[in-house]
């Protein structure tokens, strides 16, 4: 314990946002360059202690917020100052200076964190927050484009904004007051400066030098936000970025330029064209002189009229429109289609396994990867393909068939190639555990594999 006598040589600073005020530009900055702190002097904890010293309980995960508050109020009193204090004293018995927790979410559901800090400072640990806030027109709109439209967290449709700030409107001072009054608390207004990183890195007393400043959920452009309204208007359950980004291939989209840009960038320039004229001068001359006898006119050389127009974005939506209608049709068809073929497949479903048949079946996952999970398995008597769940020891995670066709599989593994999977898993999972399972659904037994083979499969210990 330090005593409350000593100088404050070590400090610790809670950041504690608010959200929509360059939180995440601050914690991605902070996480990205932890070595570049520690030559500082500086420790990130993160933002549930992913990042102390040392790991104690299992909500120390960036995470892990939700599951510390379903701990009843003194446990969470108890954990809190229990892995923070032991935190700080390793950090304050090395080289270390300065210690950097940061969570909005501990600016409105505070009352366990705030009694939590308090027995450290009562404990003689110098303890200062800082928090920002800005407009609140801005503040509701850039939580508007954010909650609403790029990452739906309603049901049903898209709300327009009336109904979705019906609720009731976000007032700072309500959530700050509680850490004013028990805390040395400083309160910058994100509207008033340049950029809320480089401030804080200010506050903190770090230097900026050879840091790399993130930015992070930077404003969308107009462009891109239709684009995800539009799509996530489609979906009546709550709608996360990540949907639209794997359906649509966000990773390809640019929407840095406009469609005439992207055109214009192919076209010849008016110099371009200038040179060509003039390399072609001897080649022209000749010609001239064949269309003179012929009593035809010279071929022309004053600059052509330029054909950069704008490009007409109701006739490229038009068009667009009727290539997705028909796009859409031939989607109906397919998956019409494979219903059928699913219907006409064998119904018979056997019950179990004999040590025979299992023998027969062989299997692999080869990675996770873009929220799938890929691999193969062939029961060598059913040529139909294998309906197949995945699980984990917490339960399913996914099902599918695994009928695909890989090139890689014929002959060795398949005589056709057609015993491939790729199923899509829940993306907020975070850890596997040890084994995935396999469940056969048609003999309702298990295979299972060990998760540290899976490529691309992290393990949270």
């Amino acid at each position: 314990m330090k005593n409350i006598n000593d100088p404050p040589s070590f400090r610790l600073i809670v950041h504690i946002g608010a959200g929509k005020t360059g939180t995440t530009s601050i914690q991605e900055t902070l996480r990205t360059q932890q070595d570049k702190l520690k030559g500082q002097g500086v420790w990130y904890l993160g933002l549930m202690l992913e990042h102390a010293p040392e790991i104690r309980y299992c909500w120390q995960r960036a995470d892990g917020f939700e599951e510390f508050m379903s701990l009843n109020e003194e446990e969470k009193i108890k954990q809190f100052a229990d892995i923070l204090e032991s935190s700080l004293k390793i950090m304050s018995e090395s080289t270390f200076r300065l210690a950097i927790l940061s969570n909005e979410s501990f600016l409105g559901q505070n009352t366990e964190v705030i009694k939590s800090l308090k027995i450290l400072v009562d404990s003689g640990w110098d303890i200062e927050i800082i928090a920002y806030v800005r407009r609140h027109d801005a503040w509701i709109t850039s939580a508007y484009e954010q909650w609403a439209l790029k990452h739906k967290i309603n049901k049903g449709r898209l709300l327009p904004f009336s109904a979705w700030v019906s609720d009731g409107h976000f007032h700072f001072s309500k959530y700050l007051r509680p850490w004013m009054e028990s805390f040395n608390c400083i309160v910058h207004n994100v509207s008033a400066i340049e950029d809320a990183v480089t401030d804080f890195l200010t506050v903190a007393g770090i230097s900026q030098e050879g840091m790399e400043i993130r930015r992070e959920n930077t404003a969308l452009s107009k462009e891109e936000l239709l684009l995800r309204a539009l799509f996530n208007d489609q979906f009546q359950e709550p709608t996360d970025p990540d949907v639209f980004n794997r359906m649509m291939g966000f990773k390809e989209l640019d929407f840095g330029r406009s469609a005439t840009a992207f055109l214009s960038a192919y076209l010849p320039t008016d110099a371009e064209l200038k040179k060509h004229i003039e390399d072609c001068t001897a080649d022209r001359e000749e010609v001239n002189h064949l269309l003179e006898s012929a009593g035809q006119p010279p071929l022309d050389t004053s600059p052509l009229k330029s054909n950069r127009k704008e490009v007409d974005l109701d006739k490229i939506t038009a068009a667009m429109f009727t290539m997705l209608v028909y796009q859409a049709k031939r989607i109906d068809h397919l998956e019409s289609t494979i219903d059928k073929l699913i219907a006409s497949r064998p119904t018979q479903v056997r019950t179990g396994m004999k040590l025979a048949d299992k023998e027969k079946i062989s299997f692999h996952i080869d990675a996770y990867q873009d929220g799938f999970i890929n691999g193969w398995i062939v029961d060598k008597s059913n040529p139909f393909g294998l309906a197949i769940e995945l699980h984990t020891k917490q339960g399913k995670i996914g099902e599918g068939m695994a009928n695909e066709f890989r090139s890689d599989l014929v002959k060795n593994i398949s005589e056709d190639g057609h015993c491939a999977f790729r199923i899509k898993v829940d993306p907020t999972i975070k850890d596997f555990g040890d084994q995935i399972i396999i469940l056969l659904k048609d003999y309702n037994e298990c295979f299972y594999v060990d998760t540290s083979s899976i490529q691309g499969l992290i393990k949270l210990d």
